[in-house]
């Protein structure tokens, strides 16, 4: 009611101050202001539509600090860049929705029902066996299993029993909404980051040890060795103990890593002075995304908030939209791609409320869809004037490496046809018959004669 009560005051003082309906600058020919003047009639305490509806219409007044972008001209630019890339990007939405339920529908039928398979503990004979399998406490947590050929088996005393029934379990395909959210979380790479890290490492670790067994010692004396020596160290540790894989400093680590090839690679060093120029627009790019995240954030606790509160669930989630500061990293994790374990979090501390995947799944689009189509637009608009083309002298060096690798492919099946005739030349040889010294003297015979 304080909050209401300033807003009214507000309104109050600007109504007086530029005039309510007459003149150039009056309070009602501002957009921003004739919108905020109708959430704060409505929300009045005397208003019926506050009682009645269960949307609180105060969460939409965080788009009032959208008028800030209007201060700064720069950021004004990008903040209507943002919002004209949304009419582009409904195609592209639509198509990848039109994806994504096909991908759902042949996960359906092919999975449909494979997630449920449990490993349950042989029941007594004096129990009743439906009673028993339904218990949670007799059936392994992390249990999945599968009674066909390659499977996962159980360990000893249990069974694999299918269609057992977890409430907190929603990694399945027996329904289109589960498997809608599960093909989205598998199409946009969730937790693909782990295997990409153990590749990498592999490939570093066997790059450090070819080197070395080439310098010596004096692998050592390079900054940049060190640099690789390090990352792999910590690649390791964090494979071993599963504990680095998610730290900034280690992708920190990795992404100077990449910053070696500028010494042999001029196009990168062209790309990285074009980044570092375009920091500006860049920046002007994150303050949009911050106040896009901090209305995403007020929309988020004001209706889910109150989901989280009235559940009957005790479970602790890590991130949540219970307040307002965790409401702010859970819209940052979503926006970064890792969404999943908070929307399930969502949906079992709100009872499966069908809320929760639709603003995660939409705030996931919207950050993801447009803001990165923005962000690849500035720095192609600064790569324009950038010649990224082969000179000549590069021209004859690419094309050189191209023929020697190509003649030397060439060379090689030439080498392994040549051996398989002889091979078979040879195994020809073996299979015909053997003649005698008369025979072979009498055909020499009758030949001549």
């Amino acid at each position: 009611r304080i909050s209401i009560l300033f807003y009214l005051s507000e309104a109050v003082y600007q109504s007086i101050s530029r005039g309510f309906i007459f003149g150039t600058y009056c309070y009602l020919r501002n957009p921003w202001m004739c919108f905020d003047f109708i959430i704060t009639l409505v929300s009045l305490p005397h208003i019926e539509i506050i009682k009645t509806t269960k949307f609180q219409l105060q969460s939409l007044r965080g788009i009032r600090i959208f008028d800030a972008i209007t201060i700064i001209p720069g950021v004004r630019m990008m903040g209507r860049g943002v919002m004209l890339s949304l009419n582009g990007i409904t195609g592209v939405t639509l198509l990848f929705f039109t994806f994504l339920t096909s991908v759902s529908i042949v996960s359906k039928h092919i999975f449909s029902g494979v997630f449920r398979n449990k490993c349950v503990i042989e029941p007594p004979k004096n129990a009743s066996f439906s009673e028993f399998i339904k218990d949670p406490v007799n059936a392994l947590k992390d249990g999945l299993c599968g009674n066909l050929t390659g499977a996962r088996e159980c360990p000893s005393g249990y069974i694999c029993l299918p269609n057992i029934r977890d409430d907190n379990q929603e990694a399945h395909f027996d329904k289109l909404v589960s498997s809608l959210i599960n093909s989205l979380a598998f199409v946009t790479h969730d937790d693909w980051g782990t295997i990409f890290d153990q590749v990498c490492v592999t490939i570093f670790f066997v790059e450090i040890l070819i080197w070395f067994v080439a310098m010596g010692f004096h692998y050592f004396l390079s900054i940049w060795n060190l640099l690789d020596l390090t990352v792999v160290i910590l690649g390791i540790i964090s494979i071993s103990e599963n504990s680095l894989k998610h730290t900034t400093g280690f992708r920190l680590f990795k992404l100077l890593n990449l910053l070696k090839f500028q010494k042999v690679w001029p196009a990168l060093q062209s790309i990285s002075a074009v980044i570092v120029n375009s920091l500006g627009r860049i920046i002007r790019l994150i303050i949009v995304v911050s106040l896009l995240i901090f209305v995403f954030a007020i929309i988020g606790n004001r209706v889910l908030g109150r989901l989280y509160l009235s559940s009957k669930d005790k479970i602790k989630a890590r991130w949540s939209f219970k307040t307002f500061e965790e409401s702010l990293f859970v819209v940052l994790c979503i926006f970064t791609g890792e969404w999943i374990q908070s929307l399930w979090n969502c949906m079992n501390s709100t009872e499966h409320s069908p809320l929760c995947p639709i603003i995660f799944v939409s705030y996931y689009l919207i950050g993801n869809l447009v803001i990165i189509s923005v962000f690849a637009a500035l720095l192609l608009t600064s790569f324009r004037n950038l010649d990224l083309h082969f000179s000549s002298e590069n021209k004859f060096s690419f094309k050189r490496c191209c023929t020697y690798i190509w003649n030397w492919i060439d060379a090689l099946f030439q080498r392994i046809q040549k051996k398989s005739n002889i091979d078979e030349n040879k195994k020809n040889y073996e299979k015909s018959p053997k003649k005698t010294t008369d025979e072979i003297y009498t055909e020499i015979k009758q030949k001549y004669q």
